[in-house]
């Protein structure tokens, strides 16, 4: 009788730890700062960067298998994205605390070095508060930053909690002497084949929004890791092409075509993938040029620049 007692005690515990394990990894925690002072005109020239850092655990296709190698990348790292001369920066795995990365706090310590900047990070997943795995966008302009939540749900709880990304950070950068604004989406869509329906899910969402955006008059632009092959000849990126084409219509929204790539990595046997998945889509009313920086010595993405101009259109006062 009295071992029965226990172990109903001891399941009930469990579950509830269970419970207040998965309550807990759902407070998201954002972190911002508004230190941009830089005002966008109508007829300024802006560059955007994405970079997906990879945690700081990657580099030349290997995994980083001490402390000091993440640091070495995440000094790197800053150095590179100084050196890209950005007026906003999107970046995708740049955890604010992670076990896998040896607790080097990539966002933190990235955002410390550029503090003359606005930042803001949201969470992707959480957990205690304490490892803590999501993406960050800095700039040098007034903005108004937010972080926002796609309401797509994966299969399988594991997979739902920890793969299926679901934020999403939104900036606003208002354009003096005109009533509209640049939004910038960040982006990192769900990983893996067996979330594909889900990442259609996702990208239909966010370009709903991007839809409302620039039908009110303002220019929008859509950047970071796709997870999804933009190679023009790939399915992946004719499904992308049919989705584009059910929410826009006739109206011009395209990816920029890369004729390098974005991502490296191994398959299962060793050898070296190449892959494009990182990149921009962005509204009729703005002109742009995207390149990759092809440099993969510190994570297993490139850098992407979008150099853009904005444009008139019907939508725009």
């Amino acid at each position: 009788m009295q071992k029965n007692i226990i172990k109903k005690s001891l399941l009930s515990r469990g579950i509830a730890l269970i419970i207040t394990f998965f309550i807990i990894t759902s407070i998201i925690p954002s972190k911002k700062r508004s230190n941009g002072t830089k005002k966008l005109y109508s007829n300024d020239k802006v560059t955007i960067v994405t970079y997906n850092i990879g945690d700081c655990t990657y580099g030349s296709a290997n995994f980083t298998t001490s402390k000091s190698d993440a640091k070495k990348n995440l000094n790197n790292i800053i150095s590179l994205i100084e050196e890209s001369s950005y007026d906003v920066c999107l970046l995708q795995e740049s955890n604010w605390l992670n076990i896998t990365n040896y607790f080097i706090n990539p966002s933190k310590k990235i955002s410390s070095h550029f503090n003359d900047q606005s930042f803001i990070y949201g969470s992707n997943s959480n957990i205690l508060n304490v490892f803590d795995s999501g993406n960050m966008t800095m700039t040098k302009y007034e903005s108004t930053n937010k972080r926002l939540k796609v309401p797509i749900k994966g299969e399988g709880l594991i997979n739902d909690k920890f793969y299926v990304h679901k934020l999403l950070i939104e900036t606003r950068i208002k354009i003096f002497e005109s009533d509209n604004e640049l939004v910038i989406y960040n982006i990192h869509l769900a990983p893996f084949s067996n979330n594909r329906l889900v990442k259609l899910a996702q990208i239909k969402y966010i370009l709903e929004l991007a839809k409302l955006e620039y039908e009110s008059g303002n220019f929008v632009v859509v950047g970071g890791d796709w997870n999804t092959n933009l190679s023009t000849k790939d399915q992946e990126k004719q499904s992308l092409n049919l989705e584009l084409k059910k929410i826009f219509g006739d109206d011009l929204w395209k990816f920029k075509r890369l004729n390098s790539f974005t991502f490296q990595g191994k398959d299962k046997k060793g050898n070296i993938v190449n892959k494009t998945i990182d990149g921009f889509l962005f509204s009729p009313n703005i002109k742009g040029n995207v390149q990759s920086l092809e440099n993969f010595e510190h994570s297993d993405h490139s850098p992407v620049e979008l150099k853009l101009s904005l444009t008139k259109n019907k939508n725009n006062n």
